[in-house]
């Protein structure tokens, strides 16, 4: 019987257990904890690097992040097992956001967002692609239901991309996840795309005699993740007023009566055109001078991802893929890869002489 610790484990006694962990949280490749203590930590901190399945430590923005790679999840969850750590209160927030900064806690939610959904967003992508040559190579026509039916399979992630991002993102910012997938539902659903008609974005309708202008928030990224955010301090303010036996009842009913309108009036217009204005930003800089672009884009994205700052720039991309069908930043993204692979076979083809 092997009764060796977990990796997880591991970690958390040479980061100085669970006492030592003021919040925790994980990204694609990497363990993100705020500790109370950091000179246990960094003390560890080489007995931590020769852990096997631990890639390398670094400390950013008053966090210390062991990197893990695609099995940080399973790392996360064996960490968190047995413990208190999970259990986050409004106090480790308030002090999280002191010690990182507007810049890092900014980064922090985008990353916690967008994590649970690059597997789903990568196979989906992955299968539209399949989908598409067997199209063009004549073994997939448009007319049979096969086509049909994967299309919708590798579609509908995007389409229905602002009910998970206001899943996702009700989990970050701690609110009921059910309310916020139907608060973003209400949105896409027939009922209220038929108010547009044939005439699409703009057309002027009303609630209770307000003007709403009504667009079509399918494919969007940051209407759901403003709306999700306010969401969160309505929840909590109907649950401060509202007694505990009556809230299973009107805080959900409540919150669907004030956030549909509130984000189909204020949030929804201003976040679909935020994201479409920086969307054409990028776009009009990349048509201009695909060279800098690239040479800027391509040579900082490595630092980007060192940093964490690679988390600003996806929201982009998704909007990019979601609404024209295609990106121009990842190319330039997967450049950088490339150059990093390349020079990684370069050094271990070198020849070498032994000692």
């Amino acid at each position: 019987m092997n009764n060796e610790k977990p990796l997880g484990k591991k970690i958390l006694d040479l980061v100085g257990g669970e006492k030592n962990i003021q919040g925790i949280s994980h990204c694609a490749t990497r363990l993100r904890m705020l500790l109370k203590d950091d000179q246990i930590a960094n003390k560890n901190k080489a007995e931590i690097e020769d852990l096997n399945g631990v890639i390398s430590v670094v400390e950013n923005g008053g966090q210390f992040q062991v990197i893990i790679g695609p099995a940080v999840a399973d790392v996360y969850d064996q960490l968190l097992a047995g413990t208190q750590l999970n259990q986050e209160t409004d106090q480790n927030d308030d002090h999280e956001k002191n010690q990182h900064g507007l810049i890092s806690g900014f980064l922090d939610v985008v990353a916690g967002i967008f994590t649970p959904l690059l597997p789903l967003l990568a196979g989906s992508g992955v299968l539209r692609g399949v989908v598409l040559l067997l199209n063009q190579i004549g073994w997939l026509p448009e007319s049979s239901g096969t086509y049909h039916i994967l299309t919708a399979a590798s579609t509908a992630v995007f389409y229905f991309l602002p009910v998970l991002l206001a899943i996702t993102s009700a989990e970050k910012f701690k609110v009921n996840k059910y309310v916020a997938a139907a608060v973003m539902g209400a949105l896409i659903m027939p009922e209220f795309t038929q108010i547009m008609g044939n005439h699409g974005n703009g057309v002027i309708t009303h609630f209770f005699g307000i003007p709403i202008v009504t667009m079509s928030y399918t494919s969007t990224v940051i209407p759901a993740i403003l709306s999700i955010w306010c969401l969160s301090y309505v929840e909590r303010y109907l649950k401060r007023y509202i007694p505990e036996s009556l809230q299973l009842l009107f805080v959900p009913l409540l919150s669907l009566f004030i956030m549909v309108p509130l984000t189909a009036g204020a949030f929804g217009p201003f976040g679909v055109y935020l994201g479409e204005w920086i969307s054409n930003g990028i776009n009009i800089l990349m048509n201009s001078n695909g060279w800098i672009a690239g040479a800027i884009v391509g040579g900082a994205w490595n630092l980007f991802v060192i940093f964490g700052l690679q988390w600003a720039v996806n929201p982009v991309m998704i909007q990019n893929i979601s609404k024209l069908g295609y990106d121009f930043i990842v190319p330039l993204t997967a450049a950088a890869n490339f150059g990093m692979a390349g020079a990684t076979l370069a050094h271990f083809s070198e020849p070498r002489t032994l000692k």
